[in-house]
């Protein structure tokens, strides 16, 4: 709770610099940020590898960002990174009603582990940044429902270290991929969102030839994530 306060209060000051604007920022499959300016969402991603969850806070208009914490299980490797991350992004639609939105996107992310994999000292930590796209569309929309589906593509640039305490040596290890992302959601009331959907790397060509243990694979994974919407806009500057 910590967190999600002081996440609030710098998002705050940071939105209070940026003009009032009359879209909704839906490019992502969540609630409209017209009435509430603020998100808190948590999420899941897993396959039969890999297995993450997160919380994030996210705020704005059609400028927006937010922060995202979580936690990876590595079946294989029998342990688990902490993942901390910061994205921004902006918001445009391509018609006039706005029932089709674009935002170009970016995000720097860090995370430390898996810690000691099997005993042997070997450490992991990995730094990195992501720039893309993402696409949503109105598909239904009535008093209390809207249906939004959504795409996004990213590319992402992630810095490994491995850290091999018996050798007292860091070895590093740099990878450069695309992530293909869709999802179909449900707002209801115009604040709680569920957003199932499909995520997928690709362009990792034997992304782990250089490394002790496997961290990077090339397998979809299926995603839910909820979101509610909270605050309230005050009215628009004449």
């Amino acid at each position: 709770m910590r967190f999600v306060s002081v996440a609030t209060a710098v998002l705050t000051c940071l939105l209070q610099t940026v003009p009032a604007a009359s879209e909704a920022q839906s490019c992502f499959g969540f609630a409209s940020f017209r009435e509430s300016p603020f998100q808190v969402s948590g999420g899941v991603t897993a396959n039969s590898r890999v297995r993450n969850v997160a919380t994030s806070l996210r705020g704005g208009h059609k400028l927006f960002g937010g922060f995202k914490t979580g936690i990876t299980r590595y079946q294989e490797l029998e342990g688990s990174s902490n993942d901390i991350s910061a994205f921004a992004g902006y918001e445009t639609a391509l018609d006039h009603a706005a029932r089709i939105l674009v935002c170009p996107n970016a995000s720097l992310f860090a995370s430390t582990g898996p810690i000691d994999v099997f005993a042997s000292g070997i450490d992991f930590r990995t730094l990195g940044a992501s720039g893309g796209l993402g696409v949503g569309a109105t598909a239904v929309r009535s008093r209390r429902f809207v249906l939004l589906p959504s795409v996004v593509l990213l590319i992402r640039y992630a810095s490994s270290t491995v850290m091999d305490h018996p050798l007292n040596t860091d070895f590093p290890h740099a990878t450069t991929y695309g992530i293909f992302e869709a999802g179909a959601s449900l707002v209801v009331n115009r604040t709680f969102t569920v957003r199932p959907g499909i995520s997928a790397p690709f362009g990792l060509h034997n992304p782990n030839a250089d490394l002790p243990y496997p961290l990077y694979y090339a397998k979809a994974s299926w995603t839910l994530d909820v979101a509610l919407s909270f605050g309230r806009r005050g009215p628009h500057p004449r």
